[in-house]
């Protein structure tokens, strides 16, 4: 709209942009033989449904290996042709079925379950069913990942995933990050505690502490797919500093830095829930 009242419309408006064929992608891995495996899952992200590896010289059995192991990790997907020069995958998951708030809630009930198993006398925790669920909290987060990206151009997936909102999306991003990188660190703390055979000072406090918040998370997104209005808050200061001066007294410096990080990890997902339930407010009352 110009100074006096009349419009101006540019002549590229109308232009559309050509979006590329993403489906099927041919890579030639030669480039990128270190980095593999974040390449596979960045295609993976991007919504292929079939990806072909292509090289000139036979594949090394390290890289082989890093291929295979990063398609454990990209759920619905099958390596469904394989030579010594050519590796093709197939990602077969139909994502528009699937809910990405029920994904954050089996994360968070993962950690419930790792944590039961590390509240054991370390002789008792098991070790085997800690490395599985450190494994499927891997692949819901790639999972959640892919539908965060594809999210960002596919407004009927936005719908039908329940992101909802664009705005929504770095905030799941950093939630379901965060909890993977704490199933990450329980896996640190059940090998440290086999390692060590004896428990570590406070535990049982510390635990119920870090219990306490992953439930409070895990009810705001149950209210969240029940569409109830609320402000999420987070847990209050002098506790946070309370479980810091427990943890602080943990003699094991290995453990102590994990179980740090854990809190650290913990506050920076309260802080998401914050913005995700005020986004929603926002909305509700149509003042964005």
């Amino acid at each position: 709209e110009c100074s006096d009242g009349s419009l101006s419309i540019a002549g590229n408006v109308s232009k559309k942009d050509k979006q590329h064929d993403v489906s099927k992608i041919t890579i030639d891995i030669e480039p990128y033989l270190e980095d593999i495996d974040q390449i596979l899952l960045a295609v993976y992200y991007m919504g292929a449904s079939e990806i072909t590896l292509l090289t000139k010289k036979p594949i090394h059995d390290n890289t082989l290996f890093l291929i295979r192991k990063t398609v454990n990790h990209m759920s619905g997907t099958e390596i469904v042709y394989e030579d010594k020069e050519k590796i093709q995958i197939k990602i077969m998951l139909d994502i528009s079925n699937v809910n990405l708030k029920q994904l954050v809630s089996r994360m968070i009930l993962i950690l419930k379950s790792m944590l039961a198993n590390l509240s054991k006398a370390p002789s008792e925790i098991s070790l085997k069913e800690i490395k599985l669920f450190e494994q499927e909290s891997d692949r819901l987060y790639h999972l959640i990942s892919k539908i965060l990206v594809n999210s960002t151009h596919n407004t009927s997936l936005l719908s039908s995933s329940g992101v909802g909102d664009c705005m929504y999306i770095p905030s799941y991003n950093l939630v379901a990050k965060k909890l993977e990188n704490i199933a990450d660190n329980f896996d640190d703390i059940a090998e440290l505690s086999i390692s060590t055979r004896k428990n570590f000072e406070n535990k049982k406090e510390i635990f119920q502490f870090i219990e306490e918040v992953i439930e409070r998370c895990n009810r705001k997104i149950l209210k969240s797919l029940a569409s109830k209005r609320g402000v999420f808050r987070k847990t209050h200061t002098a506790d946070r500093e309370k479980i810091k001066q427990s943890i602080s007294k943990i003699k094991d410096i290995s453990l102590r830095i994990s179980i740090s990080e854990i809190i650290r990890f913990l506050d920076d997902i309260e802080c998401e829930f914050v913005n995700l339930s005020f986004y929603k407010n926002m909305k509700d009352d149509k003042l964005i």
